[in-house]
C-alpha cells in the first residue's frame, strides 16, 4: 500500500463516518495535531504507533503484499497440480480467482 492509497482511505473512511479530525484523535487515542500531520502525509513508516492507531480506527489493512510470483509456497504448490496443459492452466486460474470471494 502506498502513503497515498492509505490516506484517500483513511479520508474516505472520515467522510463517510463524519468523524472530525478530533474525533478521530480521541477514537484512536493520540493527538488531533498527529492525525493532522500524517493527513497531510507526514509519516514515513506504516509502523508507527500513530499510523498503526490510526489504521485500526479506519479498519486498513496496510500489511506489505506479497508478489504471487516470487512466492515459493505458491508456485510450488501450482507447479505440484498443475499437468502443463493450456486447458489445465485455464482450469487453474478461474479455480484461483474463485477463490477470491471467500476471503
Amino acid at each position: 500500500m502506498t502513503k497515498t492509497q492509505f490516506l484517500e482511505l483513511l479520508t474516505a473512511h472520515m467522510e463517510t463516518s463524519g468523524h472530525s479530525q478530533q474525533d478521530v484523535a480521541k477514537l484512536a487515542r493520540i493527538s488531533q495535531s498527529r492525525v493532522s500531520r500524517i493527513l497531510q502525509g507526514e509519516f514515513d513508516r506504516f509502523s508507527s504507533k500513530s499510523v498503526r492507531q490510526l489504521a485500526k480506527y479506519a479498519s486498513i489493512n496496510t500489511e506489505k503484499r506479497l508478489d504471487p510470483q516470487n512466492s515459493d509456497i505458491l508456485m510450488s504448490a501450482v507447479a505440484a497440480i498443475w499437468d502443463g496443459s493450456k486447458k489445465h492452466e485455464v482450469a487453474l486460474a478461474k479455480l484461483l480467482r474463485a477463490l477470491k470471494g471467500l476471503t
